[in-house]
């Protein structure tokens, strides 16, 4: 903040980025994420830590603690957090994002409060360890691995793979649905930063406030229903949502006049209703995908708790994503000229992956069984 942005001009590479559109120019968008590298660093770096304190850390912890049983009780509860948080960050992107300093001041007020509580929790442990069962079974000293050590690891496990499965695939889902979504945000809003702003603002809440009513109303009954039902219920919103999306988009014109009727033109109802859909997918993802993803870690030893899930959700969360961001960025875009001319094979392709989804989930529902069972004879 300090350093880069006021001397922004000063560090973009413009002319290897120049170099090489050149070269490709089917790459630009690339090239352009080259020449603004420290924004893109920056971005790499906030994945990053989404993925490692949420995803790796936080998750470990919880699941070091909780039996499966009591997972069903508490872990959708445990996404209230996620819920609130983004009602908080889809306000503060809709008010603050003109006042740099003062989005600055809320960041850095935030990272405090993450240490003091990571220092209440760290001290609590240390004084009271039966209350969190960290002395409850022995524990060998295991060697760390490297990534790729990660990798063959989870290769070797079925159960592991499966889960790898699901977040990897989920990854590429939303990838590649918000890619689609967000060209026709910037087509509508002739890339108008302040419009796109609110819009994105807009999700963020929206996506808060579906997460609060699932919490509150649905998600304690479905996941009672049993580890399979729960897991299925976010391909199947991803894929009816992704139905409904793309037929608003290639029956755009018969729409016409149903939309002029409310006031909208078709292409700002095709941007609503992706919408409401990643609304529907973040919110059942926040609320159903990751407490069942998690509980399906409980009934593994501890080896493949530790080392399974760095593997999964360290390396397999970033495949996903980037998987979808390669297939748009070096195969369609440059064959197809834009996304737009390639949103019904990105449809399509979205669809391989919902399949791949459900049925890793009703492969893992076989096996979450098996072992939720033999961890009960061995208890």
């Amino acid at each position: 903040y300090f350093v880069f942005i006021p001397n922004i001009e000063m560090f973009k590479l413009n002319s290897l980025a120049d170099t090489l559109n050149s070269v490709l120019p089917a790459m630009g968008t690339l090239w352009e994420a080259l020449r603004f590298w420290p924004f893109t660093l920056f971005y790499i770096n906030a994945e990053a830590w989404g993925t490692m304190a949420l995803g790796v850390l936080f998750w470990t912890f919880v699941n070091d603690i909780t039996s499966v049983e009591q997972s069903k009780r508490f872990y959708s509860f445990l996404a209230l957090g996620a819920a609130v948080g983004l009602i908080l960050s889809g306000t503060a992107l809709k008010s603050l994002s003109k006042n740099h300093n003062l989005t600055l001041g809320v960041g850095i007020g935030l990272m405090a409060m993450i240490l003091v509580i990571y220092n209440f929790f760290a001290r609590d442990i240390k004084n009271n360890p039966a209350l969190y069962q960290v002395e409850q079974k022995p524990k060998k000293k295991k060697a760390q691995l490297s990534l790729l050590e990660s990798v063959r690891f989870l290769a070797k496990s079925e159960y592991l793979a499966q889960i790898a499965t699901l977040v990897i695939t989920y990854g590429v889902v939303i990838s590649l649905f918000e890619s689609v979504w967000k060209d026709k945000i910037k087509e509508f809003t002739a890339g108008d930063a302040a419009a796109m702003t609110n819009i994105y603002g807009n999700q963020g809440i929206m996506a808060g406030i579906a997460s609060l009513i699932l919490i509150l109303f649905l998600s304690s009954p479905i996941m009672n229903r049993g580890w399979r039902f729960a897991a299925s219920v976010t391909p199947t919103i991803a894929l009816i949502a992704t139905i409904i999306f793309f037929a608003t988009l290639y029956f755009e014109g018969p729409l016409s006049g149903f939309t002029s009727s409310f006031g909208v033109s078709p292409l700002g109802f095709a941007v609503l209703f992706g919408l409401v859909n990643v609304v529907f997918i973040k919110a059942v993802k926040y609320t159903l995908f990751d407490p069942t993803k998690e509980r399906a870690y409980i009934p593994l030893d501890e080896e493949s708790k530790v080392r399974g899930k760095a593997a999964v959700d360290g390396v397999g969360s970033r495949i996903g994503k980037s998987l979808g961001s390669f297939i748009v960025t070096l195969i369609l875009v440059p064959t197809m000229g834009s996304i737009n001319n390639a949103k019904y094979i990105t449809f399509f392709i979205i669809l391989i992956a919902l399949v791949m989804w459900l049925r890793a989930v009703n492969r893992l529902s076989v096996l979450f069984k098996q072992r939720t069972e033999e961890a009960a004879q061995n208890a």
